[in-house]
């Protein structure tokens, strides 16, 4: 596991601040629960740790590593629905695996491993 460490990481979009300076330390192993109204940082804070958007400034640090983009060692999960309709289920689970750039026969592997493990090995045809 990893220690993720934000210092003065800031946000602002179209010149209103969302996420001001902030520092934050995460363990491994540990739970953390961001709790705030609406607007003010919570998701723009997730998805800087997760890569997704670029911060104005501060540093993302993981074991001591500046740590920009997306990367395999960051997830973020979120609460709306995120699979492509018009793909099967298990072309949506390896989705990923295949911008991974993984050959297509360990993917399938991989794919048809996981849909058993869940349950779902039988609809690994059907649409979402």
């Amino acid at each position: 596991m990893s220690l993720l460490v934000c210092r003065s990481l800031h946000k602002s979009f179209a010149g209103q601040t969302i996420l001001p300076p902030t520092d934050l330390c995460l363990a491994p192993g540990s739970l953390t629960v961001l709790i705030g109204e609406s607007g003010c940082g919570k998701t723009t804070l997730l998805r800087l740790l997760a890569g997704l958007l670029p911060p104005d400034g501060g540093d993302i640090l993981l074991d001591g590593r500046p740590c920009a983009g997306p990367g395999p060692e960051r997830l973020l999960l979120f609460q709306e629905d995120t699979l492509f309709p018009w793909l099967s289920v298990a072309e949506n689970v390896g989705f990923g695996l295949r911008a991974a750039g993984l050959p297509a026969a360990e993917r399938r592997e991989r794919v048809a491993r996981l849909l058993d493990a869940v349950g779902l090995a039988e609809k690994a045809k059907a649409l979402p």
